[in-house]
């Protein structure tokens, strides 16, 4: 079997390019979505919610991947100007990102600041804008045209966030809505040029982030693997005499393993540009990961209020948005990387690694589906007994599945570590 995914295991490094592309393309994509739900001015107030935060967390993954990107190619500059700007236009874009979360976050309680929200888009735009001056500076001299385009449209929407030049807001009919849209495609069009440009013959084919990148990702298991042991303490004092510690351990427990993601997530996204040669693959699972965790952002704080008796209406209805969601998609993720750490393996001829990841991701698939189904079953239980059961497979298949992950990482990084081993000198007898 081994031999057969050999023969598919030869494949050069991804471009950087094509990875840009994608990054671009996504969100307005997504855009297009949103537009189309939006188009219905009978639709519900949840189901516009829940394509709101999805496509939030959607632009949140592409951005820090574009980040990564730009940091990539900043250390593959000759220049050292381009290396400086290309630095400082990803810092700003992952900067403006968390301004964003920053902001969201401190107003949830108060829907009503708008004033917050007004400044927060203006200080965000002109942010982006001097990124996008930035890699102007890097793309001239190849793609002129995209670069003008590119500027143009930037300092209109700063323009229009900072001053109103044309309402922006999407309560003002289906004709702003496609003008806006139609300016989103116009400018990707321009950013795929600059940075295709920019990218070149570049490939994801870095060797040191390789080991690092693992590393990082068993560091993220073993966070996981503490916190799941807290989810399990949850699972015997729930229904135990103190049932009130669950009150503070299932935020605890929820917080901690969006912290353990955060950390894997960082390791993911440098895997996306080391030598797999499945890169495409790696930024699949890197942005459904951060998706996944950008989308449990509202979920957290909505939760904490719900522990401090300060929840609403729509904290408590907002806690369902993506609870079957999360799980599905952050396993996907990380299937995905060990699919790509597996074909690795083969790449290396490290054979052994590669069928023990594989039997370790049929494995983790099986986990992650036992504890989804045991989630939805939580729902449906009419008596404790049934509850303490489905919480008690929950925790044990997630406990399962995060240190057999674990594993798999730590081989892959162990083995990266030893020598390759030279085939027997052949003698004629």
């Amino acid at each position: 079997m081994v031999a057969g995914m050999d023969s598919q295991g030869e494949r050069p490094a991804t471009k950087v390019g094509q990875l840009a592309v994608a990054i671009i393309v996504l969100p307005v994509l997504w855009h297009a979505v949103g537009l189309v739900v939006g188009w219905d001015s009978k639709r519900s107030f949840s189901t516009l919610m829940w394509v709101n935060y999805a496509g939030g967390g959607v632009r949140a993954a592409c951005t820090v991947l574009l980040t990564g990107v730009l940091w990539f190619l900043a250390a593959r500059q000759r220049s050292p100007l381009a290396r400086r700007l290309l630095s400082i236009a990803g810092a700003f874009f992952l900067a403006a990102l968390l301004m964003r979360f920053g902001v969201a976050a401190y107003v949830q309680r108060d829907g009503g600041s708008l004033a917050v929200w007004e400044w927060t888009t203006r200080i965000v735009t002109t942010v982006r804008l001097a990124a996008v001056v930035a890699i102007a500076v890097v793309a001239w001299r190849g793609a002129r045209t995209a670069t003008v385009v590119a500027l143009v449209l930037e300092a209109f929407f700063w323009m229009d966030a900072a001053w109103n030049v044309l309402p922006a807001s999407w309560n003002h009919g289906n004709t702003m809505r496609l003008l806006y849209f139609g300016l989103a495609v116009v400018v990707a069009i321009a950013n795929v040029g600059q940075l295709r440009t920019i990218a070149g013959e570049t490939r994801c084919d870095s060797k040191p982030l390789l080991r690092a990148s693992y590393d990082q990702l068993s560091v993220s298991m073993a966070l996981r693997v503490v916190v799941a042991v807290v989810s399990c303490l949850v699972v015997f004092t729930a229904f135990g005499p103190d049932g009130r510690q669950l009150k503070w351990l299932l935020p605890i427990s929820l917080g901690g393993a969006w912290l353990a993601n955060l950390w894997g997530i960082i390791g993911a996204t440098r895997l996306v540009f080391a030598d797999t040669g499945y890169s495409g693959r790696v930024a699949v699972g890197a942005g459904a990961m951060l998706w996944a965790v950008v989308v449990q952002i509202p979920t957290l704080v909505m939760l904490w209020h719900t522990v401090l008796g300060q929840a609403g209406y729509f904290d408590r209805e907002g806690l369902s948005n993506f609870q079957y969601a999360v799980p599905i998609v952050n396993a996907v993720g990380l299937l995905l990387l060990v699919s790509a750490v597996q074909r690795a393996a083969v790449r290396a001829g490290q054979f052994e690694l590669a069928e023990s990841t594989l039997a370790s991701a049929i494995i983790v698939g099986i986990l992650n589906v036992a504890t989804i189904v045991a989630q939805y079953g939580l729902g449906r239980v009419k008596t404790k007994s049934e509850a303490l059961l489905a919480l008690a497979i929950a925790a044990g298949c997630g406990l399962f599945a995060v240190i057999t992950l674990m594993r798999v990482f730590n081989r892959a990084r162990d083995a990266g570590e030893q020598p390759t081993q030279p085939l027997p000198t052949a003698r004629v007898l």
